[in-house]
């Protein structure tokens, strides 16, 4: 995934380190280590956590 977003000229220490983050985390909340398990219904669930954990903040 990281070299994917590279590769798509993504690149910077602070993203990097963002995205690492990010990916760690739903693999955490996914329980599951492999990128491929990360289906369409697990991300939405994610986003359904996030949500409800930090609330609706306003689209800058």
């Amino acid at each position: 995934m990281i070299g994917t977003l590279t590769r798509q000229g993504y690149r910077s220490h602070a993203c990097d380190l963002r995205t690492r983050t990010v990916v760690c985390e739903l693999l955490l909340r996914n329980r599951s280590p492999r990128l491929a398990d990360l289906t369409d219904e697990a991300l939405v669930r994610l986003q359904e956590i996030l949500t409800e954990c930090l609330g609706d903040r306003p689209k800058a």
